[in-house]
């Protein structure tokens, strides 16, 4: 009897608001990446050039789809601009498109509470 009492206040602890699940990986379809694609293209200065990659996508518990990825806007330099923004229904909302490197480290950093890991540019 003093065992199970023992045994009945040994509770697991709670978890702490710091240690949420990650978001689980998604593999965006054909058409989630054309609306992607159209979503970053309308906040550019130079649609035409925009070649993307590395798109990533993850859906959190409560069905928040949340991309990240990586768009080359110049054809002569080449210039990388990371991005995150959130895809619901038929429509992607971009929240952030990097030009400085302070924007670089803030839109990294989302990517990464979203659990998608974007290489430096």
């Amino acid at each position: 009897m003093l065992t199970s009492l023992a045994l009945a206040g040994c509770e697991l602890p709670a978890a702490s608001p710091d240690q949420v699940a990650l978001p689980a990986a998604l593999e965006l379809t054909a058409a989630q990446r054309a609306m992607v694609e159209r979503g970053v293209k309308v906040s550019i200065t130079n649609p035409a050039s925009a070649r993307f990659e590395l798109l990533s996508a993850t859906r959190s518990d409560k069905g928040e789809i949340t991309v990240c990825g990586i768009v080359s806007v110049s054809p002569r330099n080449d210039r990388k601009l990371p991005f995150t923004g959130y895809l619901f229904h038929d429509v992607f909302t971009v929240s952030a498109i990097a030009g400085s490197d302070e924007s670089r480290d803030a839109v990294r950093l989302a990517c990464s509470k979203a659990g998608i890991a974007l290489a430096p540019v």
